[in-house]
Formats: C-alpha cells, sequence, structure tokens
C-alpha cells in the first residue's frame, strides 16, 4: 500500500521521501495567479503550495534520483478563460517532467492525456464517486486512481467500490490520518468558497484587507523561509476568514406539515461547527481496506508544519509496515492503530477524532437537517 504526501517546498522533499513517503504531491500558486485573483487548485492560502514552477523543478530532481513519482494538484473547478490558463500551467509541468495530476474537473482530462497521453490522473475527492457506476464512467474517462470519499461512504460501500476497482484495474485511494475536517460532500459543497469570496462584504473586510497588504509587503522585505512562516501566523490568525460554514446562521426553520412546508414562529441560531467541525482518523481503516484492494492512503496536510507532516507519514507508514509482517489482525487492528498513534503523536486517540463514530455522528447531523 503506497503512502502519498503533501509538500509545499522543494526543502521538504527529501525529508518526506526518508520518513517513508511513496508518492508526493503540490501545488504550484504562481505570481499570474495572483495577478488574476484566483486559485488553481483547492487550497486557497498561499503558504500551501509552491510560488514557481522553478521551485516545483527543483522538486522533481530531488523525487526522480529516489524514483518518487510527484502529482500536481489541478483540483479546482474553473470558468473557461481559467481553466485555458490552468492548461498552460499543466503543459508547463509536463514540461518539466511531472508524473501525474490529481483533478477534480474531469473536461480537463482529455485536454491532459492529449498534451501527454501517459499522465497519470488521480480523480480528487472534490469530485466524489459514490457507486461502481461511476467508477466505470471515470475509467472510461482515463482516471487512472480515484480518490474516495470515505467520510461519506460507510464500510460496507467502501468495500463494494473496492472490489469493483479490482475488476477494472482502478487505483483506490483514501485520506490517512486525522486530516478532514468537515463532514460535507466536498465536492457538492460551496461554503468554503462563499467564505472566501464575499471577504469584502464580511466583518473580516478590514482585517483581510489589512493581511493582504502586509502579505504583499512580505513578499519582498523577507527572505522566502522567513516569509512562509510568517504569512502562515497571519492567514492562520483571526485576522482572516478560513471558511463560511464556522461561522453562526440565523435560520429559517421549516416544518412539514399537511403536505406544506411551514415556517417557525422563532428562528433557530445553528453553528455548523457543532455538526461539520471533527477530524476523522483513518489510520485503522487501513487494515479494514487492505482485504480488499486499497491501493494507496493520502497523507492531507498542504500548508501543515514539516513536522507535522514526517509525523502523519510515519504513522500510515508504521501501521502498513506491521500490517505487511503479520502483527495486526481482526483483533487488535484498533489496539495497535492507537499504540503508534500514542508513540508518534504523544497523544491518544479521541472517540470524537474516530472514524467510525464520527461517520456514525454524521449521519445522524445529516438525518436531523433533513427532518427541517
Amino acid at each position: 500500500m503506497k503512502i502519498s504526501a503533501p509538500f509545499d517546498t522543494a526543502e521538504e522533499v527529501l525529508l518526506l521521501i526518508k520518513a517513508g513517503a511513496d508518492e508526493l504531491y503540490c501545488g504550484v500558486y504562481s505570481d499570474s495567479w495572483k495577478e488574476i485573483g484566483t486559485y488553481p487548485n483547492a487550497r486557497y492560502i498561499p503558504y500551501g503550495n509552491l510560488e514557481s514552477f522553478q521551485q516545483l523543478r527543483e522538486a522533481l530532481m530531488i523525487a526522480k534520483k529516489y524514483n518518487v513519482p510527484v502529482y500536481l494538484c489541478a483540483n479546482e473547478f474553473l470558468g473557461q478563460d481559467a481553466s485555458e490558463f490552468l492548461l498552460k500551467d499543466i503543459s508547463q509541468a509536463i514540461a518539466i517532467g511531472i508524473d501525474g495530476f490529481i483533478v477534480a474537473d474531469f473536461n480537463l482530462i482529455p485536454s491532459i492525456k492529449r498534451l501527454k497521453k501517459t499522465s497519470k490522473i488521480i480523480l480528487s475527492s472534490l469530485n466524489p464517486c459514490f457507486n461502481s457506476s461511476a467508477l466505470r464512467f471515470y475509467k472510461n474517462l482515463g482516471v487512472n486512481r480515484i480518490v474516495l470519499p470515505y467520510n461519506q461512504l460507510t464500510l460496507e460501500e467502501l468495500k463494494d467500490i473496492l472490489k469493483e476497482a479490482q475488476k477494472i484495474s482502478m487505483e483506490t485511494e483514501v485520506f490517512s490520518t486525522s486530516g478532514i475536517m468537515c463532514k460535507n460532500v466536498n465536492g457538492f459543497c460551496l461554503y468554503h468558497k462563499i467564505g472566501f469570496k464575499n471577504l469584502y462584504k464580511s466583518k473580516y473586510k478590514y482585517g483581510h484587507s489589512v493581511a493582504k497588504e502586509i502579505l504583499r509587503w512580505l513578499l519582498k522585505a523577507f527572505s522566502h523561509s522567513l516569509n512562509k512562516k510568517i504569512r502562515k501566523m497571519i492567514w492562520t490568525s483571526n485576522l482572516y476568514p478560513h471558511t463560511s460554514c464556522r461561522e453562526k446562521f440565523d435560520a429559517e426553520v421549516l416544518e412539514k406539515f399537511d403536505g406544506r412546508y411551514i415556517k417557525q414562529n422563532t428562528p433557530k441560531e445553528f453553528l455548523f461547527n457543532m455538526y461539520f467541525q471533527n477530524s476523522y482518523c483513518t489510520v485503522c481503516l487501513k487494515w479494514l481496506l487492505s482485504k480488499v484492494g486499497l491501493t494507496a492512503v493520502k497523507i492531507e496536510g498542504r500548508g501543515r508544519s514539516t513536522e507535522q507532516k514526517i509525523k502523519d507519514i510515519k504513522t500510515a507508514r508504521k501501521y502498513t509496515e506491521e500490517m505487511e509482517k503479520g502483527y495486526i489482525n481482526d483483533d487488535n487492528f484498533e489496539q495497535r492503530g492507537k499504540h503508534i498513534i500514542r508513540i508518534i503523536h504523544g497523544f491518544n486517540c479521541l472517540d470524537e477524532n474516530c472514524y467510525h463514530i464520527v461517520l456514525s455522528q454524521n449521519r445522524l447531523a445529516l438525518k436531523k437537517l433533513n427532518e427541517i
């Protein structure tokens, strides 16, 4: 089972490979994208991306020495003009030796294949695959691997999809460790976009303006490494909002009565954070899915510290090695996962972070919302 890990600087590449990464992935947020004011991939923070294709070239040179493939994130849904701009990035990445692309908009796939037929296509969970029919559809489009939206599927549904994937020789991947925080269906949810596109209409508009000016000044004033550290502090502070679903909303609550929906007299306030913002830990899920052909696990964390990425890789690697050596079985797979996390990360697993428990909470929350 392969371990795919993210990197934000060329300096991280060798460290992540030595920690146990079999594959690497990244995004590039170049000056050209800054000028047009949008992002080429679904990581809307500058410190979570490389800043130029020269940095990508340097990273590829290191990775190729160790025969580690590198994939470029192009997993954003863009308008026609921006998509054509993204294709220029893709063409440039192919020219310097990228191994493949992580995409969400499948309209990009034919264009990528025309540029380089052997480019590997990994379908992002932002274009979710929920069943075997979708799996075959994406296979026919030219997708080589699918990142499954495990936070929206039961274990039984995952296993059924993985069995079908084996039949049609489709690679599969799920996120590993505790990277996924949201229980919404990523591909269908617009809350994260609202948070960024309505900045100037929000209470954060002045803070954002200040942060933007500081960031622009930092680009000229400090070295690249120090620049990244300071920008990360600013962008993760309260100066800048990250997702609208973490805000409080006054919602009109409707009740179904005699075939009609009637608004309740008193609006209720919902804190979406209550329902949708728990991390998922899936370390132990690898054991349950290894029997039905899971190809890879993906470490989430573009923008996280190098130390955190290394710990997540080591956790996935240690668990995978114990599976391969026969130390893990149906009776102890959870205990071994908890032990590895405690040793490497220095904390105990929590029930609210467990994939199985959180998934149950998710379905209960969705049921409550659907009853409104």
